[in-house]
């Protein structure tokens, strides 16, 4: 790890970021610390805290994937790794303590989440990454947290379509 982390190059002049939203992330790992800062860590309800403590960390799991991809191919080399995006992490799952998200309560916790990190950070480009699901459903009809999804991908969601209408990259 200390080999890999030597060999970490951050390039920081698109300065985009990949927020997931999942179950939030312990960001103390020497190769996720260069990548998420303490400021681009949020919740959806402030009471769960932005750390990811459920029991399966999938949260940091998917950060680490999104960071650095496969590690085994970059552990097998020791060329320089460029990272060319920063993370940012939006807690959108509760923590085992706490009672699940009501299904139809998820379509306005996504929205709500992807506007923390853009009033953080208003000017940075974003792709958002949410590798969560609905249980119990098949996906073959629409749902609230579809149409949510759809509304503001397309900048739908915006009141009146301007010079501000924003549209997100899921």
């Amino acid at each position: 790890m200390n080999d890999l982390v030597s060999r970490i190059k951050i390039d920081n002049s698109a300065d985009v970021a990949i927020c997931l939203l999942d179950t939030g992330v312990n960001n103390g790992h020497t190769l996720l610390q260069p990548l998420l800062s303490d400021s681009d860590l949020h919740a959806y309800n402030s009471e769960w805290g932005v750390h990811d403590n459920n029991i399966n960390p999938h949260g940091t799991l998917v950060s680490g994937i999104s960071a650095y991809g496969d590690l085994s191919e970059i552990l097998s080399k020791n060329n320089p790794i460029i990272i060319k995006h920063r993370l940012e992490s939006v807690k959108i799952l509760p923590p085992d303590s706490f009672e699940p998200n009501d299904p139809f309560s998820y379509g306005a916790i996504t929205t709500s989440a992807a506007a923390l990190p853009e009033i953080a950070a208003s000017e940075r480009p974003r792709v958002f990454c949410m590798a969560v699901t609905n249980e119990n459903r098949s996906g073959a009809e629409p749902t609230g947290w579809s149409a949510a999804l759809d509304q503001i991908s397309s900048g739908a969601d915006a009141v009146e379509e301007g010079p501000d209408h924003i549209r997100r990259l899921f």
